[in-house]
Order: structure tokens, then sequence, then C-alpha cells
């Protein structure tokens, strides 16, 4: 046996030393495919060819047909020793391309690889064989994909080369490797349909066919095993997850390949009905509502935009009353600013025309709004927000609103729970509005099945006016006192995401408001139940 290698690695020496530059050179493999090229250098172990396109592939000589090789070449004798150099240069991993569902990890030639998964957190881990980090490649890029956090690289090995990418996941997900010439796509997400199973079980099929047969199965490492990378080249800052290298594990559950566009246009048909929507405690009107709407979205690259562009258009109709009854503008930009891996900072601008205010006021409003994210670990991000906000009213009591607040967001697994606060001051030409309100926000996600959720929010609002006083009859006695008005408003509303096909949403919710106050005719109590229809056009 030990014989048969060493004649097999002369004849491919030979076979290489009679090449020269521009002489082609064939390679045939075991199970009969040829491929035509120009010799390039070889190792004991590999061969490295240019195809037609120009593309440098490396082979593993185990795959090759040595015998019928030195028939097949149709290279030209040379004596004495060849011009080029044998010694192969290192292939490199060059580029990283990242989509909202789509991982892309481009090398030189064609890449050989195992991957595993690891939990406590999510991550999928890929080891490239034979392969060096480029050194001007980005080792660690964040991502807002709501499937995965970030894609780390490191020189996970010197000897053998080897380079790990590790895709930080925001919760368990199929995944599947597909082979595409000199790079590998990583597609997150749910199954395909029938029509594209069969093209990605061949795609899948040719990429095991790139590993040589002789690499012995390994079991999947627990998350506990550390193994500390040998980085040959600089330090990343970005670390490394555990585990040997194994074979590779093509996932049975393929996933559907997404529009790249970066325009998005749905239209939602919205119909409500509303037991109180003047939200009155005396005059009491229930009225059925119908919202026709169109918006698109816009943003200047697929994966870690730093522009965002939305525009939304809607038409209002009720019954038992035309108050309501308008067509409303929302226009909104975002610019934003990343800082390393933890801080993100959005820059929002804000118009909205005949829009609705959170205490049920109509107006257009026109708002500045920085976010500075900071994002603790991969399932906690924290935010803090200031606003400017200058309103105008139908009933001529314009206003400047400032506000600040903070929120923290923190997911487990596929939940997601958020705590918010925000603190603003209501400053009003009609200094009776004048008014500090307090509001705080619980808010619940949770998946139902692979494609549906649920979502509860809870929300208390308390205002306290500077102006505004209320008479209140104290022990119903003959004296009457003044006091500053007070309002404390609680607001539940519960939703379920439906999807119904690969165009349409359903959105059932149900909406529970009350109102308490020591004015007593500014109490009510208020529920609507409403279904959404989502249609997205792309």
């Amino acid at each position: 046996m030990k014989m048969k290698r060493i004649i097999r690695f002369l004849v491919l020496t030979l076979l290489c030393f009679r090449a020269v530059d521009g002489s082609s050179f064939t390679v045939i493999f075991k199970d009969g495919m040829r491929i035509e090229g120009t010799w390039v250098a070889e190792s004991p172990d590999t061969i490295q060819i240019k195809d037609a396109k120009g593309i440098i592939r490396t082979y593993n000589k185990s795959l090759l047909d040595t015998k019928a090789m030195t028939t097949a070449s149709r290279m030209p004798l040379q004596r004495g020793k060849p011009e080029r150099s044998t010694s192969i240069p290192a292939p490199l991993l060059r580029g990283i391309e990242l989509e909202d569902n789509v991982v892309r990890l481009i090398g030189d030639g064609t890449l050989e690889f195992n991957s595993f998964e690891l939990a406590s957190p999510h991550r999928l881990v890929i080891d490239f064989r034979s392969l060096s980090l480029a050194p001007d490649i980005r080792k660690a890029i964040t991502s807002e994909s709501p499937l995965y956090w970030s894609v780390r690289l490191s020189q996970f090995d010197s000897d053998p080369r080897t380079v790990r990418a590790v895709i930080d996941l925001r919760r368990k997900v199929p995944f599947q490797l597909i082979s595409e010439g000199n790079s590998l796509r990583v597609q997150l997400g749910p199954a395909l349909q029938k029509s594209d199973k069969l093209q990605a079980t061949n795609e899948v099929a040719a990429v095991s066919t790139l590993l040589p047969p002789d690499v012995p199965p390994a079991p999947t490492p627990p998350p506990e095993a550390e193994r500390q990378p040998v980085d040959t080249s600089e330090s990343t800052g970005a670390t490394t997850s555990p585990g040997p290298i194994q074979p590779a594990q093509i996932q049975p559950v393929p996933v559907p390949r997404i529009s790249r566009k970066r325009w998005s246009l749905e239209a939602d048909f919205y119909n409500v009905y509303e037991s109180n929507v003047d939200h009155d405690a005396d005059n009491i009107v229930d009225s059925v509502g119908v919202v026709y709407a169109l918006n698109t979205r816009f943003r200047n690259r697929p994966s870690n935009p730093s522009f965002l562009l939305g525009y939304e258009i809607g038409r209002h109709q009720y019954t038992n009353t035309d108050k309501w009854d308008r067509v409303s503008h929302n226009f909104k930009a975002t610019y934003l600013l990343y800082f390393g891996k933890k801080f993100v900072l959005e820059t929002n601008g804000e118009i909205s025309l005949k829009g609705s205010s959170e205490d049920r006021e109509l107006g257009d409003q026109y708002v500045f709004k920085p976010v500075l994210n900071f994002y603790v670990n991969r399932s906690t991000q924290l935010e803090l927000v200031a606003a400017h906000r200058n309103r105008k009213f139908e009933t001529g009591s314009d206003a400047v609103n400032r506000y600040v607040g903070a929120g923290l967001k923190k997911e487990f697994g596929n939940h997601e729970i958020g705590a918010y606060y925000r603190y603003e001051y209501n400053d009003s030409e009609n200094p009776r509005s004048d008014r500090y309100i307090s509001t705080y926000d619980l808010r619940y996600t949770m998946p139902l099945t692979k494609d549906s959720w649920a979502s509860i929010k809870v929300q208390n609002r308390a205002t306290r006016y500077v102006r505004r006083y209320v008479e209140i009859d104290v022990d119903h006695g003959p004296d009457i006192q003044l006091y500053l008005r007070e309002d404390n408003k609680w607001n539940l509303k519960a939703a379920l995401g439906i999807p119904a096909g690969k165009k349409f949403e359903i959105v059932p919710a149900y909406e529970f408001e009350t109102r308490t106050s020591n004015d007593p005719e500014k109490e009510y109590n208020a529920y609507a139940f409403s279904v959404s229809i989502v249609y997205k056009f792309w």
C-alpha cells in the first residue's frame, strides 16, 4: 500500500515536471470526469490548474486517476528543470457577502469545508481546509438580518491551514451549504417549495464530491470542548467556536432563494371595529373602520444598510362619524453609523400628515429622533433615544414635544421580550395643554409554528398637566379645592401573525384601553377588534 502511494506521487511529479507555462493539462478523476486546463503547481497531496475561466482550482490527488492521466496528458516533454516553481501559493479566503438569509464566502478555487452546529448561543461553524485568510479581508461583520447577528472569521489552525467561519445565529434555523464555483453559499431560513428541492439536492451532491473519501466521521463536539485558534495573520479581535474539524454536515432542509432587491412594496387592508371610536366618557360612538394602505421601503444595500427610506399612504373611512375620515401620508428616512461591533447610531427623520398621535389627536407631525443602539451580547440590546417633535393640530393648539427614553430588548431562543421607558414634555400654544408624560412599555413576542407568531404589549401612560385644574369636592363638604389634572391610561394589545402563502400575511388583533383621571369627565373604556391583511409584492 505504501509502495502504491509512492509510485502515484512519482507519476504525478513526473507529469508536473513535464509542464511548461501555457501547456495543456488534463485532470482525470476516478469517476471518469475530465477537466481541461493549464498546469500551475503541485505538492505531495494536491495539484493546481487554471481552468478555461481563469480560475485556479486545487484538487486532492486521492481523487485522481493517475494511470489515465499519464496517457491522456498532452503536455510536451521538457528536459531539465521547469522554469516555473513547483511550490503552491496558499489559497486564500478573499471575500464575504451578506444578505438577509444568505452568507456567501469567496475564495481561491473550489472550497473544501466541514460544518457543525453549536448551541447556547446558537452558532453555525464552517471550517475550510487548506486555506488562509486574505490580509485585507474583514474578520468580523455585524448584520441586521432577523436570522443572524454577525459573521466572524479566524485562522483556526496553521498546520494544516484551516480557516474557521462562525455565523452567530439569533435562534436555531435550518440551513443549507451550497458550493458555487469558487464560493460557498450558506442559506438560512424556512424550507423550499417542491420545485426547488431537486435542484438544491443536486447542488449539495456536487459539494459532497469535493470531499476526500478517506475522511473519517466525527461526532458533533460538545460546547465545552474549547480549542484556541492559531492565528498566523494579524490579530482579528474575533473569537472562534470550539470543536475539532469534522466532515461537512449538509442539512436536509433546503431554503428559498430570496430576492436581492433593495426595494420592497406592500399593500395593507385593515378592518376594525371600535366600541368607542372617539374615546369619550359620555358621547360613546361605535364604528367600523376600513383602511387601505400602500407602503414602500428602500435600503441602500441588503445587509448592514447605512440609509433607509420609507413612505406610506393610507385611506381611512369610518361609519357613524366623519371625524376620522382622511388620507394620511408618512415619510421616514434613517441614516445609520456603525461603531465597531457593539454600537449603531440611528438618525431618524419623519414627516406624518393627517396622522393620529398617542393621545388620539389628528394633525401633522415633524420628528427628528436619534437612537443609539448598544449590543451587550448576541441576545441583548440596549437603546437610548431622544426626540424633538413639532406638532400641528386641526384644533389649532400646536405644540413642541420633546422626550428622552431607554429600552432593553432580550432574546431567549425564539422568544423576545422588551421593556421601554419614555419621559416627555408637551409645550403647547394653549397653556392648558402643557403636560409631562411618563410612558412604560412591556412587549413580548413568541413563535407559534415555524412561520406564525403571537405578540402582546402592555402600556401605561401617566400624564400630569401643568396649568389645567380640576375642581374636587373634598368629603362632599362645602369646600371645593382645585387640583392639577392627572390621567392614567392603560393599553393592552394582543396580535397573531398567520402567513397565507408566500405573499400574504393575516394579522388579527384585540386591543383594550382604559383611562382613569381625577376629572371624572375624562374617564373612558374602549376596545377594538381588527384584522389586517398584508400582501407583499416583493
